[in-house]
């Protein structure tokens, strides 16, 4: 049991980090995009 549930951990660890650069790309490419608009205008 003490294993599964580590891996299980390990798993939710590795899930939330993916979600996190998954936001993160999208964030910067916003941000990117935002600042493309700006100097345009």
């Amino acid at each position: 049991m003490p294993a599964e549930q580590y891996y299980d951990q390990r798993g939710d660890v590795g899930l939330t980090v993916s979600l996190l650069i998954i936001l993160i790309v999208a964030l910067i490419t916003v941000i990117l995009q935002i600042t493309g608009i700006v100097k345009l205008m």
